[in-house]
């Protein structure tokens, strides 16, 4: 048994009253492994997602402790789905433990004595010799199956880079085609019948002058 795992299932105390702040009790947990700092997190719904935080933090002097922690603050709530980021967040020991407590919880007497324990100091613990998997409900299942195997943290969107904007950015309609003089560029957009008409009435204009 893991010396964090036997301090709190012997029931050994060194302080009175629970630390202010959740952060003091896991720092208490980090130096004593007291079973009264274990106990002062696994009554507070808010330790959970502070012990997974300390878990991520390269600073953690003692990572079993605290992931111990975070396993007996679940085995506290084993009526909730345990997210992804708690499933990564464990050691392989409570791994286990979890994934013991979730069929204890159901009533399999744990074929750990260590696990046993642990769960002998719960008030749900109450083995029944008929016990199955059968059991178990959907939610306990896909609570096993995550802490088992759980899911790989998906990668961060990237941000466009400066060549994609271009790529998407969109494009100006190209310029109109000059007809290579500068006062007639305008012609073009005269209709080439009104262009003969205008020529025909001044080739008459020209021949009435003659006359």
């Amino acid at each position: 048994m893991s010396p964090a795992l036997f301090l709190w299932a012997a029931g050994l105390t060194f302080a009175q009253d629970c630390p202010a702040t959740i952060p003091e009790t896991i720092t208490v947990l980090e130096a004593e492994a007291s079973r009264l700092a274990y106990e002062c997190l696994a009554k507070d719904d808010a330790a959970g997602a502070a012990l997974i935080a300390r878990l991520g933090d390269p600073a953690v002097t003692q990572p079993g402790r605290v992931s111990r922690a975070l396993a007996i603050w679940r085995l506290h709530r084993l009526d909730a789905e345990i997210p992804a980021e708690e499933s990564r967040a464990y050691l392989a020991d409570e791994r286990r433990l979890v994934a013991d407590g979730i069929r204890a919880h159901r009533g399999r007497l744990s074929p750990s004595p260590d696990h046993t324990k642990v769960f002998e100091q719960l008030p749900w613990y109450k083995p029944n010799p008929g016990y199955t998997d059968g059991r178990l409900g959907e939610l306990d299942k896909k609570n096993i199956e995550i802490v088992n195997n759980p899911p790989k943290p998906s990668a961060p969107e990237e941000a466009p880079s400066a060549a994609d904007e271009m790529a998407e950015a969109p494009t100006a309609p190209p310029p109109k085609r000059s007809s290579g003089c500068g006062s007639c560029a305008t012609v073009e957009t005269v209709p080439r019948a009104g262009l003969m008409s205008f020529a025909l009435s001044l080739g008459l204009l020209i021949q009435r002058r003659r006359r």
